[in-house]
């Protein structure tokens, strides 16, 4: 945590700060209306979209019990989730992807204003952005909302007329029941029966990478589980452009082991769902497959590292397994300062095999 807010980066610390010494917008301490044209955002990674969706169709169903027909905003790649959801969704990219990934480019400036002019044209009354931070208060004032209700703990302050109640770092399932009493609708369940049919089988889901190589298990690792097991089938799950080239002989090692299916880059968002719902049981890092897991209520194993458990761990039935030695934990994820000692390789295949070998004890094959 930098001057307060939750991050780690001070390039980012250093703009929320900015943001929040402008002179404040008007502040409210009600509840939004349900009323007029009204967009809820959920503009981060898929993990915090798949918390989130409980929540975002309790809000959507009591709009919609006051003759409401709320727009729900998503990044582009998550837009078919809320299609099969039943919302009306439009697009808005989260603006830290090109604060951060692409840089300030003419052409990332051009595809930026031209959002902005379609946002305008919209006419927005109320936006309640469920993943509030500074550089989406800055894009969604841009874009000409009347009544911003955000998060801070990111900053944007001084741009948002009502705070969503929420603490740096605080669990995400919990703010989740705690914004559904907030904006008093319902945790909505059942949507995630709308993404994928739950069923049970006995393969067993491997979600393999992670968009940042810090964040992943080594995959000999991965290999020596589905080695342990060869009676079992596992199914690979991820991208191949996250696996990084030091770990190139090992995959082509796990991809050929006889009880591994290769579903690695074959998978879209729906697909992935629809394949860890039918799963048995789930192994993997902390990424938007283990929230996942825990939609669908798959017993397993997620495997943390650099990340902060408390906050991303919860009502689940994956076994957590963590390692805190590192002085520089929590770190900034993008940067290991300590590669020698890398704490994702010191969470050791050895446990996970035990555990989930009681697991699937409990849970013989049928």
């Amino acid at each position: 945590m930098i001057w307060g807010y939750a991050t780690t980066s001070i390039r980012s610390a250093l703009f929320m700060r900015a943001i929040d010494s402008l002179p404040a917008v008007k502040k409210t301490g009600q509840l939004p209306s349900y009323d007029g044209n009204m967009v809820i955002s959920s503009i981060a990674g898929l993990g915090d979209l798949i918390i989130q969706l409980p929540l975002i169709a309790g809000m959507v169903n009591k709009a919609r019990s006051l003759g409401v027909e709320p727009t729900v905003a998503l990044r582009p790649a998550h837009l078919n989730l809320g299609e099969v959801c039943g919302w009306r969704v439009m697009e808005f990219e989260n603006p830290l992807i090109d604060f951060f990934g692409h840089g300030l480019s003419l052409p990332v400036l051009q595809k930026n204003a031209g959002a902005l002019r379609d946002l305008r044209k919209r006419q927005v009354d109320t936006w309640i952005d469920l993943t509030g931070n500074a550089f989406n208060a800055v894009a969604i004032r841009l874009g000409g909302v009347r009544s911003l209700i955000s998060a801070t703990s990111r900053g944007g302050k001084s741009l948002v007329n009502g705070e969503i109640p929420n603490q740096p770092y605080e669990n995400e399932y919990a703010f989740r029941r705690r914004l559904a009493n907030h904006f008093g609708c319902e945790l909505d369940f059942s949507i995630y029966k709308k993404m994928a049919e739950i069923t049970h089988s006995d393969e067993i889901v491997l979600a393999i990478t992670t968009y940042n190589r810090w964040k992943s298990w080594p995959l000999s690792y991965f290999a020596e589980v589905a080695r342990a097991f060869p009676h079992r089938q596992f199914i690979l799950a991820g991208a191949s452009r996250e696996i990084p080239a030091h770990e190139l002989a090992d995959w082509e090692m796990l991809k050929q082991m006889p009880n591994t299916r290769n579903l690695v880059d074959a998978l879209d968002l729906l697909q992935f769902a629809r394949c860890i719902a039918g799963s048995g049981f789930f192994v993997g890092n902390d990424s938007g497959g283990a929230h996942l897991a825990n939609a669908f209520q798959k017993p397993g194993a997620v495997i943390f590292g650099p990340t902060i458990s408390e906050t991303w761990h919860g009502d689940s039935k994956l076994r957590l397994f963590h390692d805190r030695s590192c002085p520089h934990h929590p770190c900034k994820v993008w940067k290991c300062d300590q590669p020698h000692d890398w704490c994702m390789a010191k969470i050791g295949h050895v446990d996970i095999i035990r555990y989930l070998k009681n697991l699937l004890d409990v849970n013989p094959k049928p």
